[in-house]
């Protein structure tokens, strides 16, 4: 999935400027603006469908394919694509902005078969009348020379092969794309979209870089589609706010202990002008979801979730309170909420909140198995733990034990389990639980130093 090669483009005029594709450089009279090349593809997909919306992913896809980017870096592009043509993106006359569905090129735009003999310049209107004409369209005049038509037949094989990439991925995924109105397609049907949303909740759910950047795409295709369908705005805040709290600046933690939120507050990483911006984006969508239901926990949830990263912690607990009186399950609340407290420094409250946070996990793990087994686990590691912190043994080793019953050889578990059993007096124990564990999953440094010890 790639732009046909720049030596098989021809040259183009967007406005007042001309630009040349085998060098990414735009001119008009005697100035000349060099592009970077992700720009000057960019300019050259829009000009590729002019006066017509090139949707979001679409541009993702063919500019970054196989790569993972976010939000910002489109952004990047698209404002120094803006600066190079001089428009004002405020009164733009060449790039318009299609809220939470792509962009379009609005500024005339003329093909130039530059193969012409000197002296001649063959110019093939992108925009004439009505409707606009793509300028992969363009025909090749039947009385051309035959030295002028190789150039322009792979033009025109280049644009074809574009133009249908572009039909493709705007129909791919059962038809749930966003459709562009002009084409005529219609919204995906209530399935379709319940489908859609419960996909974009198990990506969610999964706690990894990629995953969640699938799920926010998948969120922003919905809501173009259903604005007011308000999980879909609750879940994309979720995942606006894990984004500001576990990946930026090139971080990428995997542990899903609740100590995440502690730990970004306390780099200050949620107070970096990306972050504000992403939070802010965030607290409309989960406003939004909470006004159009508010009697659902998950919205409630989702703005106590974006008051904690804007370290608004009694606005949060209000809120997680409100989606807990809401659903005693929503196991969700109750975790943020003990998190909240234990940044607190309130570790009992936030013990009880956990407990009964995976209480109710347990009672609704059938129906929600993808979204429940991901941290599951890892939240009775962490109430063992608190636990041992308030000097109850016994009670950590219950709880350990309890995630090792159902998920067996768990690293933590294991771990933490055979440290305390270390720690009693136990070495034995400790040994046989990190030999099984380094013969059957893998060899920890911890659990190497158990295995040296003498019994």
């Amino acid at each position: 999935m790639t732009l046909p090669p720049i030596t098989d483009r021809s040259d183009l005029t967007v406005g007042p400027w001309h630009l040349e594709p085998t060098t990414g450089t735009l001119s008009q009279h005697n100035e000349v603006r060099r592009m970077e090349p992700k720009v000057a593809d960019l300019l050259w997909l829009l000009a590729s469908t002019p006066n017509q919306v090139v949707p979001r992913e679409t541009i993702f896809d063919i500019l970054w394919p196989d790569v993972v980017v976010g939000d910002e870096a489109l952004s990047r592009c698209v404002s120094k694509l803006r600066k190079a043509l001089g428009d004002d993106p405020k009164a733009p006359s060449f790039i318009a902005t299609v809220p939470k569905r792509g962009y379009r090129l609005i500024a005339p735009t003329r093909l130039l078969d530059m193969t012409a003999p000197a002296g001649e310049e063959s110019v093939v209107p992108a925009t004439s009348g009505g409707a606009p004409e793509s300028v992969l369209r363009s025909a090749v005049p039947s009385e051309a020379p035959r030295s002028r038509r190789p150039a322009t037949l792979a033009w025109l094989v280049g644009g074809i092969f574009l133009a249908l990439l572009l039909a493709v991925l705007l129909l791919r995924d059962e038809g749930t794309t966003s459709p562009d109105a002009s084409q005529g397609s219609s919204p995906p049907t209530p399935k379709q979209a319940h489908l859609l949303l419960d996909r974009a909740h198990d990506f969610y759910f999964q706690f990894t870089r990629a995953d969640n950047e699938s799920a926010i795409a998948l969120y922003e295709r919905l809501i173009a589609d259903s604005p007011d369908l308000a999980a879909a705005q609750s879940g994309l805040a979720n995942a606006l706010v894990q984004k500001v709290i576990r990946w930026q600046e090139g971080t990428d933690w995997q542990q899903l202990e609740p100590s995440a939120l502690g730990q970004a507050l306390g780099r200050g990483q949620t107070q970096t002008e990306t972050s504000r911006q992403r939070l802010q984006r965030a607290l409309a969508l989960a406003q939004r979801a909470v006004s159009l239901t508010p009697d659902d926990a998950e919205a409630h949830k989702a703005l106590g979730f974006v008051h904690s990263a804007m370290g608004e912690p009694e606005l949060a607990t209000a809120s997680y309170r409100r989606a807990i009186t809401i659903d005693s399950d929503a196991w969700g609340a109750l975790i943020n909420l003990g998190d909240l407290q234990q940044i607190q420094g309130d570790r009992k409250a936030a013990l009880d909140h956990f407990e009964r946070a995976y209480a109710a996990m347990g009672r609704v793990y059938d129906q929600q198995a993808p979204r429940v087994r991901p941290w599951h686990a890892a939240l009775g590691v962490v109430i063992g733990e608190l636990h041992e912190s308030l000097d109850q043994p016994q009670e950590a080793e219950t709880w350990y034990r309890r995630v090792l019953a159902y998920a067996p050889l768990h690293p933590d578990a294991t771990l933490a389990l055979a440290q305390l059993l270390q720690v009693s007096g136990d070495l034995a124990g400790a040994q046989r639980l990190c030999r099984e564990l380094e013969l059957r999953v893998s060899s920890m440094e911890a659990c190497r130093q158990i295995l040296t010890d003498s019994p």
